[in-house]
């Protein structure tokens, strides 16, 4: 984390997220979850365009759209741990 790494075109990658500041939500029994993955695109997070180069350097002119593909089948088992709390 401390130093910037491409990530490799058309080969999985495994990213464990265990560092978040989470926010609580009281589900009823029997709901469901929706995971949401996309690029982020926020006033509050510096906005990388994909260039491959420096990001605090980028500027719309190096723009180039990102690809996000997500594995889940039987070669590629996926899983959201929750911590739940009673």
């Amino acid at each position: 984390m401390r130093e910037e790494k491409l990530v490799p075109i058309g080969k999985p990658e495994k990213y464990v997220f265990d560092n978040f500041t989470f926010f609580s939500r009281r589900t009823a029994a029997g709901s469901r979850l929706r995971l949401v993955v996309q690029s982020l695109n926020s006033a509050g997070a510096e906005k990388n365009y994909n260039s491959g180069g420096v990001v605090a350097k980028e500027t719309g002119k190096d723009a180039k759209t990102a690809h996000i593909k997500l594995l889940h089948d039987a070669e590629h088992p996926s899983m959201l741990e929750l911590p739940v709390v009673k």
